[in-house]
């Protein structure tokens, strides 16, 4: 398994970043659907889960909202 040959420490790290990219990819979709609870809720997720990626993911999320 692919996992395995992967250390713990990296791993989490990897887990995190895929999740915050996650939760940042369902806050533009809720943007799109104009659902804008839900999209609030994904980002303030996706910027705890990786503080130093606040500026990328509200660039992303503010950039879904312009394209409406």
């Amino acid at each position: 398994m692919i996992t395995g040959k992967v250390g713990d420490a990296d791993l989490v790290r990897l887990r995190r970043k895929a999740e915050q990219h996650l939760r940042t990819y369902l806050a533009c979709q809720a943007v799109r659907a104009r659902a804008y609870g839900r999209a609030v809720k994904e980002t303030t997720k996706a910027i705890a889960l990786l503080p130093s990626r606040t500026p990328r993911t509200l660039a992303r999320a503010l950039g879904a909202l312009a394209g409406l």
